[in-house]
């Protein structure tokens, strides 16, 4: 692709002959180039802050999240061992459900949903930051011509400083995922003499807060500051822009991740209840009502026989009048759908295959730009 004249000089590259790369005049004299490791070490300590500065922070919060496990786990066994439970030897009865139920929802969730939040702010926020710094601020302040009129190529001096921020962050999350998950899981074992607490693994929360989802988000959130870094040149614009990227990236592989395998229906005939069996370990995907010949009924619920209960109405009659109202909106069955537990690895694989190769296009874009286009 031809440059425009007038930006020649402003880098002070050639093209030389037979070459499609634009270069240093030392290059383009034969001068030896500037090795790998060289290039490496000049770039880490420019950038050595910001990246030392996320990485710590991501584990403090590792940090955190082990002491929220201890203590979720002490407070599961306060309640457990109290007299709601009898110490343990009344699980069943209604007061200890009450107090466990109040103790999951009042006391362990809110500080499991701050962390959860501060996970996922951090993987994407600061992989964002990392990915828009690495470029955008060189472009602001013009270091990039100083660099390039050394024995280094754009090229190399892309891939190089890309690596120096797409290699440490991701596997800084990926241990974080791995305490995360650690640390949700032993909460959620802790309440499993009363039901267990907590959500399946393919349910957001624990799907994310594992080694595999922080990883790919924070390699998304790398790339795309990346790549918006090097098409803004502005630090600040870049970021929110790479930030809103990076969340329609997440949220549209969210969106597609249950359709990226087959669910099984099952099914169960309104007369029995209206209550549908299914594997415990499934994924939940959603449930309905059919009529008699298979077809799906949209149905909100109402119907004028329920004004007839009240406090005197036993269970039998009110399942009576269930059946009736069922009847009424023509229901002859309900049917819930699910993703079994052995399509969950297939599931996972595809859904970090997707957002791999989204992350590539993404880079690729960078690449064009830095390749074709005079800095």
């Amino acid at each position: 692709m031809n440059r425009v004249p007038s930006e020649t000089p402003t880098t002070g590259e050639v093209r030389p002959a037979g070459t499609g790369d634009w270069v240093s005049p030392a290059q383009a004299a034969g001068s030896r180039r500037t090795s790998w490791r060289n290039l490496f070490a000049g770039i880490w300590p420019v950038h050595r802050a910001i990246l030392l500065g996320c990485v710590g922070a991501a584990a403090l919060l590792a940090l955190a999240l082990v002491w929220y496990r201890q203590w979720a786990i002490g407070v599961a066994s306060d309640v457990i061992a109290g007299p709601a439970c009898r110490g343990g030897s009344a699980l069943d009865s209604p007061d200890c459900s009450t107090a466990v139920l109040r103790t999951q929802l009042e006391v362990i969730r809110t500080p499991g949903s701050l962390l959860t939040l501060v996970c996922a702010a951090l993987t994407a926020g600061a992989g964002v930051i990392l990915g828009v710094s690495a470029f955008a601020r060189d472009f602001e302040q013009r270091t990039q011509v100083l660099l390039l009129t050394q024995s280094v190529s754009r090229v190399r001096w892309w891939t190089a400083k890309t690596l120096v921020f797409l290699v440490p962050w991701p596997l800084a999350v990926l241990g974080l995922g791995v305490v995360a998950s650690w640390s949700f899981t032993g909460v959620s074992q802790a309440f499993t003499p009363v039901g267990g607490f907590g959500d399946g693994p393919m349910d957001p929360q624990p799907f994310y807060l594992s080694a595999l989802g922080l990883f790919i988000v924070g390699t998304v959130a790398v790339c795309t500051g990346v790549t918006i870094g090097i098409l803004m040149r502005v630090t600040l614009g870049a970021i929110l822009v790479a930030s809103v990227m990076t969340a329609a990236l997440v949220v549209g592989a969210e969106v597609a991740r249950p359709h990226l395998v087959p669910s099984d229906r099952f099914v169960s005939a309104s007369r029995d209840g209206g209550s549908v069996a299914v594997p415990a370990d499934s994924w939940y995907q959603r449930n309905g009502y059919l009529d008699s010949d298979g077809r799906e009924i949209v149905w909100d619920g109402n119907c004028s026989l329920y004004s007839t209960t009240d406090e005197n109405t036993t269970a039998e009659e009110y399942v009576d009048i269930q059946q009736k109202c069922l009847d009424q909106a023509g229901i002859a069955a309900e049917y819930t759908d699910v993703i079994p537990a052995d399509r969950f690895t297939q599931v996972r694989a595809l859904w970090s295959g997707m957002l791999f190769v989204v992350s590539g296009l993404v880079l690729l874009a960078a690449f064009l730009r830095i390749r074709h286009r005079v800095l």
